[in-house]
């Protein structure tokens, strides 16, 4: 026998969260009943649909919330989501993940002579520390000090020596190459990155409600269930036990409401097309 008071879950995994009831058509009746701030509720909505997942809130209150006005749920329900994703506050934060996702330039390398400066004014810099901190030591540890500023010095004096094969033309050339491929990478990065994040926020959403209606197309409505050992409901068939979370939560939400969250979906998308 299905569990009746899931039925809520599938309404909400389409537009974000999965558990509401329907008192008087006013989805302010509805969060209320679930302890749901207007925000927090908004808060699901953009971590579903810019994570392309699906979650849900305060699941022991589903134990309370029945009703036989599934379609009309989802129709308000789905009203509520779509109205706050066309919203400027949805644009903004879409614009702000969009910018967050994009590629850094890279730093060009420079040349061999910008590098040997960076080396030189590093190793100036470490000098200078070791000979401080010789000062705070006991007598017999300075000879380890002084050797290691020895050798620090000869480095930097190789670092200064115009004749050092560092500054040759095929170093420059080297780092050149260098900068071109990562320019090169950049570019690939940011192409995908404008594929993957257009400036429009409707192919995120669209990615968001086709997957549901792609894992909710086969949803087997009169799957048989049976008790296990630790008498917890399981699927006879073990394909289906194997299925997604969201998948069995369709199961127990039942054929109404799927469907009517399916066409919801399906006018939404015919919408942002």
């Amino acid at each position: 026998m299905k569990n009746r008071f899931m039925l809520a879950f599938v309404i909400l995994s389409v537009f974000s969260f999965f558990a509401f009831i329907y008192i008087n058509n006013s989805i302010d009746e509805i969060l209320k009943k679930l302890n749901l701030s207007n925000e927090e509720a908004k808060e699901y909505i953009w971590s579903n649909c810019s994570g392309n997942y699906f979650s849900y809130p305060n699941p022991g209150e589903l134990k309370n919330l029945l009703s036989n006005n599934k379609t009309e749920i989802v129709i308000t329900v789905g009203n509520y989501v779509k109205a706050y994703v066309n919203s400027k506050e949805f644009d903004t934060k879409y614009a702000e993940f969009r910018e967050m996702e994009k590629p850094e330039p890279p730093k060009s390398i420079g040349t061999a002579e910008d590098i040997a400066k960076e080396q030189i004014e590093h190793m100036k810099k470490g000098i200078a520390e070791m000979e401080q901190s010789m000062k705070n030591v006991p007598d017999d540890q300075k000879d380890f000090f002084k050797e290691s500023i020895k050798i620090m010095c000869a480095q930097l004096a190789e670092l200064e020596d115009p004749n050092n094969a560092m500054y040759s033309d095929e170093m420059d050339d080297y780092y050149a190459q260098s900068d071109e491929m990562q320019n090169k990478n950049f570019e690939e990065q940011l192409a995908e990155w404008e594929k993957e994040y257009p400036v429009s926020k409707n192919e995120m959403v669209k990615k968001w409600l086709n997957k549901f209606l792609e894992i909710s197309s086969d949803v087997d409505f009169n799957a048989e269930l049976k008790t296990n050992n630790y008498g917890k409901k399981i699927f006879v068939n073990p394909d289906y036990e194997r299925k997604s979370d969201l998948w069995k939560l369709c199961f127990r939400s039942g054929k109404e409401t799927v469907n009517a969250a399916r066409i919801f979906t399906k006018n939404w998308l015919k919408e942002l097309k």
